[in-house]
């Protein structure tokens, strides 16, 4: 749901900036038509006002990044395949290692199959499964800004540190001395997944 609503923004930004512009008389009167055409038909309007394709037209890019992961997890048929473009667009929002995350879900409930049953939608190990979410977006969310030092309540563990500094806080080898060989090692076959 953030993700659409993220979208929303993005096309409601575009459309006052080139609005401006086509009241300035800076853009042509043939591409301001095809403007206003793609805005109606719902077309990606960057692409119409440079004289490209509509995205009508065209297939969407897929991030490699999602169908990297989306492949690791549906190549062992783990529910976590369908948080792929989730688990990109909070790594990305919160500027963490996109490969991070999925590689915790890996570990902590083997790609969401095995989520813990005592709380809802914990499949990250957040709170040694004290914590519910709303969804496992909400989770992906949650545990992203966190682990990239962005939450003000947990950036002092976080903030600034390698993957490994935060792995070995997220589960201290006291706890799990495998731990960040283990989630390094499945980030690795993440980005080597083929697609």
């Amino acid at each position: 749901m953030e993700l659409l609503k993220n979208r929303a923004r993005r096309f409601a930004v575009v459309m006052l900036n080139l609005s401006g512009v086509m009241s300035m008389g800076l853009l042509p009167v043939s591409v301001s038509a095809q403007v206003l055409q793609a805005t109606m038909v719902g077309g990606e309007v960057v692409e119409s006002a440079l004289g490209t394709k509509s995205s009508e037209t065209e297939e969407p890019k897929v991030d490699p990044r999602v169908e990297k992961i989306r492949a690791f997890f549906e190549a062992r048929s783990l529910p976590a395949a369908e948080y792929a473009e989730e688990f990109v667009h909070y790594a990305d929002m919160y500027d963490l290692d996109w490969r991070l995350v999925p590689s915790i879900a890996m570990l902590e409930s083997t790609g969401f199959k095995h989520s813990c049953k005592r709380v809802t939608y914990s499949g990250l190990g957040w709170g040694s499964c004290k914590i519910n979410f709303d969804s496992f977006e909400h989770g992906i969310d949650v545990v992203t800004k966190n682990l990239a030092g962005k939450n003000p309540r947990t950036e002092s563990y976080y903030a600034n540190k390698s993957v490994t500094e935060i792995l070995n806080t997220y589960n201290p080898p006291s706890i799990r001395p495998d731990y960040v060989t283990i989630v390094t090692r499945t980030m690795r076959n993440i980005e080597n997944q083929p697609v």
